[in-house]
């Protein structure tokens, strides 16, 4: 009874940290979010002052300095919670404990990240806020919420296109139904 109660938390704290680890993993950006952010401040340049530009460009060197050993930090602590789950006994404290410490730097993060957001809110009027907002609001609404390929619609009309071959099927079926009934008088 004692050793099956073992293996069945040993078994639990392995895929937490499973979980985790492949939660975390997942943190980086990738290339669209790049283009994304690269089109949103082209087009936010244009619209703003040399004073915000030098001001936003400060703020986001400040960021980053600040983000940079957070990052390491947490890649570090990875390292460490991976290496307590390769061991040969698993150490069940050590693993939560270090466990947590990783949550707490991407809590950081996360914090710092949310600061950072705020100033530069502070330093665009009311407009250039809209304008912001609007833009991320269209690419979310371009990209709708689905998964695969039927998630991402790649054109404006996919809806229409959708629409139209459901028409055209029930067209078809609706002939196919009449040929059907009249074989059949």
């Amino acid at each position: 009874m004692k050793i099956r109660t073992v293996a069945t938390i040993c078994i639990a704290l392995l895929t937490v940290g499973i979980m985790a680890s492949t939660a975390f993993s997942r943190g980086g950006h990738s290339h669209e979010k790049d283009k994304k952010g690269y089109y949103l401040k082209s087009k936010m340049m244009k619209m703003l002052s040399k004073e915000q530009a030098q001001q936003l460009k400060s703020l986001k060197v400040d960021h980053t300095k600040q983000i940079i050993p957070l990052k390491a930090e947490m890649q570090v602590k990875r390292l460490e919670l991976k290496q307590l789950w390769g061991a040969d006994e698993l150490d069940e404290g050590a693993i939560v404990a270090k466990s947590d410490e990783v949550l707490a730097i991407g809590t950081k993060i996360r914090q710092a990240v949310t600061r950072h957001k705020l100033e530069t809110a502070k330093l665009l009027t009311k407009e250039q806020r809209e304008m912001l907002m609007k833009a991320r609001h269209f690419d979310d609404d371009y990209k709708k919420k689905g998964r695969g390929f039927r998630g991402r619609r790649h054109h404006k009309d996919w809806d229409e296109d959708r629409e139209m071959r459901h028409r055209d099927r029930h067209e078809r079926r609706k002939h196919r139904d009449a040929e059907e009934d009249s074989d059949d008088e």
